[in-house]
């Protein structure tokens, strides 16, 4: 309590310097030069895109089954009910915030990517991500310009292609660490298991919550 002034002031200080620095890592991270689209749903175009870029992947989400996850959302945003059955069952849940934020990265018009960016009030995960292969670090960059964008606090990466992006180029975040993902699978499926493939992040309970 005796140094709650200062506190006060070092916070707002912090705070006006952390706008400052995001002023110019914006300018920064839009030097990317792709257009970003914004969404509703996974049209015919984009359901084709997808499709001829999951050769490394086990369960090749189609358009149609990306569409159902966005309109069948297990949390809820800001909904009365929502939040009171959460009292009752652990699994219920609301958030002041929760959306999907489908993108398109397009250079002279031409889909270079697609994503789809999860939000959790002011925390990101990226479920799935769709792109060509030379075309990963900038639209790795023109993401981080969308997250600026949305004062993001945080954000969660998996796909190996642009975690290993990412550890290559500087990044808008003040601190970065690896986040370990175990899969527990049967005796009589582990066969399958090829290491030149991967799971999105989206493909499981992450897509919804």
């Amino acid at each position: 309590k005796k140094i709650k002034a200062v506190l006060k002031f070092a916070d707002y200080a912090l705070n006006n310097l952390n706008i400052f620095r995001t002023l110019l890592l914006k300018r920064k991270f839009s030097l990317h030069q792709l257009d970003i689209e914004y969404e509703e749903h996974i049209n015919n175009e984009i359901a084709r895109f997808i499709s001829t870029h999951q050769d490394k992947e086990y369960f090749k989400r189609s358009g149609k089954e990306l569409n159902w996850m966005l309109d069948y959302r297990w949390v809820l945003e800001n909904d009365e009910q929502a939040w009171h059955e959460a009292v009752k069952y652990y699994f219920s849940s609301a958030e002041l915030v929760f959306k999907y934020h489908c993108l398109s990265f397009r250079e002279n018009g031409k889909l270079l990517a697609f994503a789809i960016l999860r939000q959790r009030n002011k925390s990101f995960t990226l479920p799935y991500i769709y792109s060509e292969k030379k075309s990963g670090t900038r639209v790795l960059q023109a993401i981080f310009e969308f997250l600026l964008q949305h004062k993001a606090t945080d954000f969660t990466l998996f796909h190996p292609e642009f975690t290993e992006c990412a550890d290559k180029q500087e990044i808008p975040f003040f601190y970065t660490r690896k986040i370990p993902k175990d899969f527990a699978v049967s005796n009589e499926i582990s066969h399958l298991i090829s290491s030149g493939k991967f799971l999105q992040d989206g493909d499981g309970d992450c897509a919804f919550t």
